[in-house]
């Protein structure tokens, strides 16, 4: 502007007002508006973001590694049929009003003449922390674990009240459930002093614990044979989907007992098998397909049997019966370069335990994936913490869980991580807009007065001109492209690559294009105007 002739003064004011044009004042503001209202629009679907940046994030995943039971299942269980000794007894009735028969062949049996029956039940409502409760409205509802509150009702449906039952038979000592032991055990004083150790599981370790079995009424000697029967009759079971815990129980005459951890529960007797039905939620199939539109692979990592987790993985679409499905045992002599070659392939995992997730999810990285990983126990914090997105469950989740986080599921339904997902990719897609928006703007005021400048025409604009003009365009219509509505369907584009930023290079064709015919248009009418004979007084907009 000096060499041109222009003052000192003009000179500092076009200077000033350069910088002006080219600082976009909102941009601050209005990314982090719309990451704010992204985490309002997730919270209305039942996700509630704690870390900021996980709305970004959400909108790159490219796995979701998630859990069975209340995710994709609907975690309302009911006992639905039990093994004893080669019988099938099939249990009727819905929820938990402990209103049903019990059929064995087709016909009704007296439960409470069945002494079999009786304390298998007996055993596995004890060895349980659940409640059954009555509402004033007559309603029934559970207190504590689902799987246990459906054991607690088959009880009750068999005349069995677990309260008066550990009235009877206080608990003195228990043995929480451990996903190394895969099983759960409790001590009770019984009426005549003896004491009841009951013991409750994955039925292939309930069974490495038992070296006895209950037949017509006496105990005999686990034989191979009965051994291989009951482990066939547990994978039968779980063919039809359901989640089959198994039984045991021991009594020791000695009132004195002192509970060596390592040794209660050795030597047991083995009871049976229990059934027990989740359904799918009859959202998760569409979610799922959902996942594979946007493409986002889906990974089932569950506890429960292998051959449950293949019919419920078939039923909502994550894999088929003949795929290759993997249990956590088959992790444990698998080196991480093996198991990266595995994750790859495999689409479910069963009798998982949280070590193994925390490897599964290190493995996904190695291979350049956004992982999510969903988790509600204390255990599952190493492996929430080492995914991208941590997802903890809002109902059965722990506080460990959800503090190491980044989500959390206010209803524990896959449906919502995909809803997260759709709604990230659309916070990112309105940033996109707004970024552009501004930069555009900034570049043809910026190409606007150079060209002034360059062609002898005056200042258009003093800085606080154009300040106000900032004001006015980009402080509205910039706040209005970061609460835009979804105008496509993001689900069925392919994730976002991580590395990819904002403005990539279509974005910057378009910047260009778009600031050069805002700048040049402007221009043109300046110029004209500037050369005409009346004053007149020009409103720069766009």
């Amino acid at each position: 502007a000096l060499l041109r002739g222009v003052g000192v003064y003009e000179s500092l004011m076009f200077a000033l007002a350069a910088a002006v044009s080219a600082i976009p004042e909102g941009l601050i503001l209005v990314v982090t508006l719309a990451l704010v209202v992204g985490v309002r629009l997730m919270a209305k679907r039942n996700a509630i973001i704690r870390r900021l940046q996980a709305v970004e994030t959400l909108g790159s995943a490219t796995v979701i590694c998630t859990d069975k039971t209340g995710t994709l299942t609907r975690n309302e269980m009911t006992v639905r049929t039990i093994y004893l000794n080669g019988e099938l007894i099939d249990v009727t009735g819905e929820g938990y009003t402990p209103v049903g028969e019990f059929l064995r062949s087709g016909e009704a049996i007296n439960p409470k003449e069945h002494v079999h029956l009786q304390l298998f039940l007996k055993t596995m409502a004890l060895c349980s922390n659940a409640h059954l409760c009555e509402e004033p409205d007559g309603r029934c509802r559970i207190m504590g674990d689902p799987t246990e509150g459906a054991l607690v009702v088959a009880a009750a449906k068999a005349g069995i009240n677990k309260e008066r039952e550990e009235e009877e038979a206080p608990r003195i000592e228990e043995i929480p459930f451990d996903p190394r032991r895969a099983c759960m055990t409790t001590i009770h004083r019984l009426p005549d002093g003896k004491i009841a150790i009951y013991t409750k599981g994955a039925p292939e370790r309930v069974l490495e614990l038992c070296s006895e079995i209950y037949v017509n009424g006496s105990t005999s000697q686990m034989t191979y044979e009965a051994r291989a029967s009951i482990l066939e009759a547990s994978r039968e079971l779980a063919l039809r989907g359901y989640r089959v815990l198994g039984g045991a129980y021991k009594i020791l005459d000695s009132p004195d007992y002192r509970m060596p951890i390592d040794a209660c529960g050795e030597n047991l007797v083995f009871l049976g098998l229990a059934g027990i039905q989740d359904p799918p939620r009859k959202e998760a199939a569409e979610a799922v397909g959902k996942c594979k539109q946007a493409g986002i692979r889906v990974i089932m990592i569950t506890g429960d049997h292998k051959e449950t987790a293949k019919v419920i993985a078939k039923e909502v679409g994550i894999a088929d019966m003949d795929d290759q499905a993997l249990e956590g045992k088959d992790l444990d002599g698998v080196s991480d370069e093996e198991l990266e070659k595995i994750v790859g392939s495999v689409n479910v995992f069963a009798r998982v335990e949280p070590r193994h997730k925390l490897r599964i999810v290190r493995a996904l990285k190695k291979q350049g994936h956004i992982v999510a990983m969903t988790g509600d126990g204390v255990n599952d914090a190493p492996a929430l913490k080492e995914a991208d997105i941590g997802v903890a469950m809002g109902i059965t989740g722990t506080q460990i869980a959800k503090e190491t986080s980044d989500m959390v599921l206010a209803d524990d339904n896959f449906a919502t991580i995909v809803a997260a997902v759709e709604e990230g990719r659309t916070v990112f897609d309105n940033m996109r807009k707004t970024v552009t928006y501004l930069v555009t703007t900034s570049i043809a005021e910026i190409i606007f007065l150079f060209s002034c400048l360059v062609i002898g025409l005056p200042l258009p604009f003093l800085p606080l001109q154009i300040l106000w003009i900032n004001m006015v365009t980009d402080g509205i219509c910039d706040k209005t492209l970061a609460v835009d509505p979804r105008d496509r369907d993001v689900l069925k584009e392919p994730p976002r690559p991580p590395e990819e930023g904002i403005i990539i290079r279509g974005v910057v064709y378009r910047i260009l294009f778009l600031s050069l015919i805002m700048a040049f248009g402007t221009l043109l009418i300046y110029y004209c105007s500037a050369r005409s004979l009346e004053p007149l007084t020009f409103i720069y907009g766009y």
